[in-house]
């Protein structure tokens, strides 16, 4: 279970692999039982990998999108040469695991400028659990690791800490 729902990671990689830029894929879920996210681990096709800029995580996400549902979506994406596997020739999800990620994102990162740009992303660091100076200005929630529980949250922190009251919908855009 990822934050409340049953997940088939078999029905994620199949909905992954259907794209004509994915030759293998492996998703795992990632993190402690309260703050399970998935991870997508990917090969790109011989065509595709010789231009790997063609395939960031928007593309995938938008694939995923008109295929599963909003909570079996992986928060992030990490593009690998190949799939690790065990002596046996299956997947190795422990390598996986243990791999460090790095969630892609579609923009160069630009540090917070402003008080309140600071104030936010200091706020996402402690809500995601990253690093100090991880959150930029052009970083997406949800491409950071965030879900719709967290987006709750934020919400209320947002009006605790700004004094503004802001739609659910806001966090989504």
């Amino acid at each position: 279970k990822v934050r409340g729902f049953r997940i088939e990671l078999g029905e994620i990689e199949t909905r992954l692999n259907e794209h004509p830029g994915i030759e293998d894929s492996v998703v795992i879920a990632s993190g402690s039982d309260s703050d399970k996210r998935l991870v997508a681990f990917y090969v790109l096709t011989q065509g595709t990998a010789d231009a790997p800029d063609a395939m960031d995580a928007d593309t995938l996400r938008a694939h995923l999108q008109a295929r599963l549902p909003a909570y079996m979506l992986p928060a992030a994406f990490v593009c690998l040469p190949r799939i690790p596997l065990t002596p046996s020739g299956k997947a190795d999800r422990g390598a996986l695991g243990r791999m460090e990620i790095g969630i892609q994102s579609a923009h160069v990162h630009l540090p917070p400028r402003t008080d309140g740009e600071r104030r936010l992303a200091a706020i996402w660091e402690v809500m995601l659990g990253l690093e100090e100076g991880r959150a930029g200005v052009h970083d997406n929630f949800f491409d950071l690791g965030g879900h719709s529980l967290l987006a709750m949250q934020l919400l209320s922190r947002l009006r605790k800490e700004f004094a503004i009251e802001l739609p659910l919908k806001v966090v989504f855009e």
